[in-house]
């Protein structure tokens, strides 16, 4: 599977995404932790505003997911004229695989 198809989700509603992982990004029990970040990055891009710039991230891998389908929650927690932050959490059958802190702002011009 190709990393765009990775990163490939569905909004289920607002603040809630489902995602896919299949065995294309295992590594020894899992699936990589980069694969795991970027998903929580694009899930925050797309419930803030998605032309800021990412700043920062923060994320915590609580455990593995299996091959299938994650949900990632999306919370808002502020967004403002210049910068936005999100929390996030990743699911897999009420389970709680990863948590997210994602700031995004504005690109200097």
């Amino acid at each position: 599977m190709r990393f765009s198809e990775a990163m490939e989700m569905q909004e289920l509603e607002a603040g809630r995404l489902v995602a896919h992982f299949d065995r294309s990004w295992w590594v020894v029990n899992g699936p990589n932790g980069g694969v795991i970040a970027a998903l929580m990055v694009r899930a925050a891009q797309h419930c803030l505003a998605e032309d800021r710039c990412v700043r920062t991230v923060t994320t915590h891998f609580v455990s593995a997911p299996k091959e299938g389908s994650v949900t990632i929650e999306v919370t808002v927690e502020r967004q403002g004229k210049i910068a936005g932050f999100a929390s996030l959490r990743m699911l897999q059958q009420d389970r709680l695989i990863a948590t997210s802190l994602v700031a995004v702002a504005e690109v200097d011009q």
